[in-house]
C-alpha cells in the first residue's frame, strides 16, 4: 500500500509522519487492534523500525525522512498491490508515462493469466489516436501499402513505415528495437540498409567537399564506389515498404554506371570521376531528396507528440508479450497482428 500510495504521487521521499499514519491506519482495523491513539502511533513507529532494521526495505535518508532502499522495491512492491487488488484499470491510465514501465512490467509477471490485461492494454493504446482523423488516415495508408501474407509478420512492416515516415528527415535510418522484437529478420535487414545509408551519407558529405577540384582522396573515392554499390544493390530487394519501385529501378539504373574500381587500378576510377562522377553522385543524391520529399505527411506539433506517445505505448505493450508473463500464444499472435492499425480494421477484425 504504502509503495503504491507513494509512487502514485511521485513521491520517492516519505515523511516518516506520513508512513506511520500508513502504518496506524492498516493496524487499527486489526481483530485485536488497541483503540489508543498513543499506543497506535507506538505500535506503528515500532512497526516502521522494525522493517527498517530487520528487512532493509525502507531505509531513513534524513532525520524523519524515508525512502525505500531502491527504486525496484517501490515498484515490485506497488505491482504486488496492484495484482492483490486486481485494480488494473488505473494502472493502464499510466501506459504513456515511463516512469511506470517497470511496474506494467512486474505486473504482468505476477498475474496468472495475462491475456485480458494485455488486451486492455490494447484498447487503451488504440484510443489514444482513435479520435485523431489525420493520425487514423496515417495509420490507414501504412496498412494499405503493406503487401498481405508476407513471411514477415505484417505489423513489422507497419512499425518501418512509421518509423520513417512518422518525420521523415533522414534517409533510411530507423530505430530498430521495437522493430526487432516483433520480427528479428526484418530488423536485421533493416539494420544493414540503414548501416550502408549512414556510411554513404558521410562519404557523399566528403565528395562533395573534395569533388569541386576533381582531386578527391582516390583511395577514400574507391570506398565511395564499393559504398554506393552496397545500396543500389538493395533493388535486388523486393522492399516497396521502403522505396517505391520508381526509386528502385533508378538505383538499379545506376549501380549499371559505376565502374570498376580498386587500389591496384586507380586509371578507370580517375577518369570516371572526371567524366561522370559529379553528375552519378548528383543523380543519386536526388533519389534520395526525392525519397525524403515523397513524405506528404506533415503534422503538427500535438500528433507529433500524440505519435511519439503512440509509439512508446506499443513499444511498452510488446516488451510486456515478450516478457515472463503468462499469456496464451493464440491471444499474443492476436494482439502483435493488430498493432500499428487504424481504428476501423481493428473493429472489424473484432
Amino acid at each position: 500500500q504504502i509503495a503504491l500510495t507513494a509512487f502514485e504521487r511521485k513521491e520517492y521521499f516519505i515523511k516518516q509522519k506520513l508512513l506511520e499514519e500508513y502504518v496506524t491506519k492498516f493496524i487499527r482495523n486489526l481483530r485485536d487492534a488497541d483503540s489508543d491513539p498513543e499506543i497506535l502511533r507506538l505500535d506503528s513507529e515500532a512497526v516502521l523500525r522494525s522493517i527498517e532494521a530487520q528487512h532493509g526495505l525502507l531505509i531513513e535518508r534524513a532525520k524523519g525522512i524515508y525512502s525505500f532502499s531502491h527504486l525496484t522495491f517501490q515498484e515490485y512492491f506497488a505491482a504486488r498491490e496492484i495484482v492483490a487488488n486486481s485494480t488494473y484499470e488505473n494502472l493502464i491510465e499510466h501506459v504513456i508515462e515511463k516512469r511506470w514501465r517497470e511496474v506494467f512490467l512486474l505486473t504482468v509477471g505476477m498475474m496468472r493469466n495475462a491475456d485480458s490485461f494485455m488486451w486492455l492494454m490494447k484498447r487503451k493504446i488504440d484510443k489514444l489516436v482513435s479520435q485523431d482523423r489525420k493520425v487514423q488516415d496515417f495509420l490507414s495508408w501504412i496498412s494499405q501499402k503493406v503487401t498481405p501474407n508476407l513471411s514477415a509478420r505484417e505489423s513489422a512492416i507497419r512499425v518501418a513505415y512509421f518509423i520513417q515516415l512518422k518525420s521523415s528527415n533522414k534517409f533510411f535510418t530507423f530505430d530498430l528495437r521495437l522493430i526487432s522484437s516483433i520480427d528479428k529478420t526484418i530488423a536485421v535487414f533493416l539494420r544493414s540498409m540503414s548501416t550502408i545509408s549512414s556510411e554513404m551519407n558521410i562519404c557523399f558529405t566528403y565528395y562533395a567537399e573534395l569533388g569541386r577540384d576533381l582531386t578527391p582522396d582516390l583511395p577514400m573515392s574507391i570506398e565511395f564506389i564499393h559504398i554506393c554499390k552496397s545500396i543500389c544493390s538493395i533493388s535486388s530487394y523486393n522492399i516497396d515498404f521502403i522505396f517505391n519501385y520508381k526509386h528502385l529501378n533508378s538505383l538499379k539504373a545506376l549501380k549499371t554506371k559505376l565502374p570498376k574500381a580498386s587500389h591496384e587500378k586507380l586509371q578507370p576510377l580517375k577518369e570516371w570521376i572526371s567524366s561522370d562522377g559529379k553528375a552519378w553522385i548528383e543523380q543519386v543524391k536526388k533519389i534520395i531528396e526525392d525519397y525524403n520529399s515523397n513524405n506528404t505527411w506533415k503534422f503538427t506539433k500535438l500528433q507529433e507528440d500524440l505519435l511519439q506517445q503512440y509509439y512508446y505505448a506499443n513499444t511498452l505493450l510488446v516488451d510486456c508479450l515478450n516478457s515472463d508473463c503468462y499469456i496464451s500464444k493464440e491471444e499474443r499472435e492476436k494482439i502483435i497482428a493488430e498493432l500499428f492499425m487504424p481504428k476501423h480494421s481493428v473493429q472489424n477484425k473484432t
